[in-house]
């Protein structure tokens, strides 16, 4: 079941901000629903700071724009501050909420590996995987009767349909030469194969694998996005970044210091 519409209510849109930093996004995605929705809670909480960040830069831009103490120059400086230290908490929420889903993504792929190697020491193992070589070995050739032609990977596949744990601990514990199989085509049997036979934690599976994408494309975008939100200044068509304001204004204050009482 997707989002709700109360879920998608308390994320409300500020159109200043890019939607890359909403947490809408997460809502509508695929592997969002209510049985995954704890599962992208870091996530949701990082972006969510991020785009609420950007929001803030907008309205402190409008709130110091009336102070007619401080020049333009100085007004811009003092929302890039505010920036700096919002950035300084938004950043780590987004790794944290990165490395949650990398070390998920270890946890359930090795707990689908360990049930598997340990079933393929078993010694009927050893006689699968020799079938499944067989398979693979005659596999096209003009010698063999047509009904044993099944390729070894219909064969898998087949099994996996069938729910069957012998032949596929057999065949995905075991290093894929010993079946006759390529290492490319193991992953992609192993994937499809706990995609059947453990379909909820599957699905945990996918949605840590589309949370982590997720943050690793668009994470680094609230910096961006901070940067655009103070802007710069603009002095008789000459433009003024706030680092490069900053940097006079510290040779300013160490000129002044050096000139003494």
């Amino acid at each position: 079941m997707p989002a709700t519409d109360d879920e998608i209510a308390a994320f409300p849109i500020d159109t200043r901000v890019s939607l890359d930093l909403h947490p809408q996004q997460i809502l509508g995605m695929a592997e969002y629903d209510s049985d995954t929705a704890v599962n992208f809670t870091d996530t949701i909480a990082a972006f969510d700071e991020a785009r609420k960040a950007v929001s803030k830069i907008y309205d402190a831009k409008q709130a110091v724009a009336g102070d007619p103490t401080m020049n333009d120059a100085a007004k811009l400086l003092k929302v890039d501050d505010l920036a700096g230290k919002l950035l300084a908490s938004v950043l780590p929420r987004m790794v944290k909420a990165e490395n949650y889903h990398k070390e998920a993504v270890r946890l359930i792929e090795q707990s689908f590996s360990e049930p598997l190697n340990q079933r393929a020491a078993q010694t009927i193992s050893v006689e699968v995987r020799a079938y499944v070589k067989a398979l693979a070995e005659h596999q096209g050739t003009s010698t063999v009767d047509k009904r044993q032609k099944l390729s070894a990977l219909g064969f898998l596949m087949n099994a996996i349909n069938e729910h069957d744990h012998d032949t596929m601990s057999a065949v995905l514990g075991a290093p894929p030469y010993l079946s006759g199989i390529t290492r490319e085509n193991q992953q992609m049997l192993k994937r499809r194969w706990h995609e059947v036979a453990s379909a909820p934690t599957f699905k945990k599976l996918k949605a840590h694998e589309a949370g982590l994408a997720l943050l690793e494309r668009k994470g680094g975008l609230v910096q961006f996005a901070l940067e655009k939100a103070v802007g710069t200044l603009n002095d008789s068509g000459r433009i003024w970044t706030p680092a490069q304001l900053r940097a006079l204004r510290n040779q300013s204050a160490k000129a002044f210091g050096q000139v003494g009482a």
